[in-house]
């Protein structure tokens, strides 16, 4: 056989023994993101609609003509 094929070869046998290799020692309990993947996403999409939901309100309450909240404009000297 050539030297050439030869190590080619011995090159593909070696890749393949190192994930075999690799894949074998692989721990048995969850990493981070299996374990809190989807409570961190969750949490996230609930902050989200929530922050999303009082920026909302807040706007709407500061629409001219809005009679919500007329004390505080009226005591920064802002006309309603």
């Amino acid at each position: 056989m050539f030297p050439l094929a030869r190590r080619a070869l011995g090159l593909s046998a070696r890749g393949i023994q190192h994930t075999v290799t690799r894949q074998a020692h692989r721990k048995l309990e969850p990493d981070f993101h299996e374990k809190y993947g989807n409570l961190i996403l969750l949490s996230g999409v609930t902050f989200g609609i929530g922050m999303w939901t009082y920026v909302s309100i807040w706007q709407t309450s500061q629409q001219p003509g809005s009679s919500r909240n007329a004390s505080l404009h009226s005591a920064a000297g802002f006309v309603c």
